[in-house]
């Protein structure tokens, strides 16, 4: 995480605190990962560090909707890295992988003066 902080930084254009990294995630034959939201506390800038996957698979892409409401579909390439804004962004990869592996890690972090909860988010709107 610390490593890589600089560059998350750079792309964010703020101070980040380090929160989490999952990985090496392996996806086999038929994974899907529906669309979502992640963490508002904690996975607010976040990127996938795509690592490897097998040659006869088929491309995987991640699925990600934008500020203006437009899907767009990436397929990252060995040991490219796709930054993002992953508690605001829905984003998944909701079309079964046709392949033996595909892996990735993931990396979240949040602004150093940031503190905003799920229930921040989910209570701010009356019953």
């Amino acid at each position: 995480l610390l490593a890589l902080q600089p560059i998350h930084e750079a792309w964010a254009g703020v101070k980040l605190v380090p929160e989490m990294a999952y990985g090496l995630r392996i996806y086999r034959e038929g994974a899907q990962l529906l669309m979502h939201y992640d963490r508002v506390a904690s996975h607010v800038i976040s990127s996938i560090l795509h690592v490897g996957h097998d040659n006869a698979s088929e491309p995987w892409p991640i699925v990600i909707e934008g500020f203006d409401g437009k899907t767009h579909e990436v397929v990252l390439k060995e040991g490219e890295m796709l930054f993002y804004e992953s508690s605001k962004c829905l984003h998944g990869r909701p079309r079964k992988f046709r392949g033996s592996y595909y892996s990735s890690i993931f990396v979240h972090y949040r602004p150093v003066k940031y503190h905003l909860t799920r229930e921040d988010v989910e209570c701010v709107v009356p019953p």
